[in-house]
């Protein structure tokens, strides 16, 4: 009994640690949700359909504010850049609980229960507020982002490529503003980008 349990127990720790949620795009189109009027939420298109394991993402470190974003391209993981990673810095991905989008006790809460330790990634050290609640840094900025959110369920990928280089380029351009509201959906829009790319033909319901 005790062998089986201590069997049993490492099985789910592999799963819970190491496994990563696999997602794919549904035929219908979801809507743009906002907070409020200067919220700039997008609601990507994916759904969960499956778990894999991938042995090199696994070792990336947790942070509610990371620095890269996953995407699938069928059963292939990729990760993508979000913003500048100056040499010699770490490389953060994400384990599900976003600062723009959980609250801090909620994150916090989870990631003790689910992967057992106590995040004081900046999000968490800087207690950053959800997305909706964020400092808008550069006015300027704010309205390109503005606009590039609202274009996104309108994009089809001829456009995307356009617009994905220009929102890479304003990331570039004022990311030491982060996490304004500007730059955080900036950011946010150019994973959504990237997956309106990758997008595939063939799609389920």
């Amino acid at each position: 009994g005790e062998f089986i349990g201590n069997f049993l127990k490492s099985q789910i720790q592999i799963e819970t640690r190491y496994c990563h949620e696999i997602s794919a795009w549904s035929l219908k189109k979801k809507n743009m949700q906002t907070f409020e009027d200067d919220s700039l939420v997008y609601q990507r298109g994916s759904v969960a359909i499956g778990t894999g394991i991938y042995a090199f993402s696994s070792y990336l470190n947790h942070s509610c504010a990371p620095n890269i974003g996953k995407i699938f391209i069928n059963d292939k993981l990729v990760m993508v850049v979000q913003r500048p990673i100056e040499a010699g810095n770490q490389i953060f991905d994400n384990y599900g609980y976003s600062f723009t989008s959980t609250d801090k006790k909620f994150r916090q809460f989870e990631l003790s229960e689910r992967y057992l330790f106590t995040c004081t990634c900046e999000a968490c050290i800087n207690n950053y507020p959800l997305l909706p609640y964020l400092k808008i840094m550069d006015k300027n900025c704010f309205k390109k982002a503005k606009k590039i959110t609202q274009e996104l369920l309108s994009l089809n990928r001829k456009k995307a490529m356009h617009k994905i280089k220009e929102t890479g380029e304003l990331i570039g351009k004022y990311h030491h503003n982060f996490p304004s509201l500007e730059v955080s959906s900036l950011i946010e829009s150019f994973i959504a980008l990237v997956d309106i790319l990758i997008k595939p033909d063939i799609q389920f319901e």
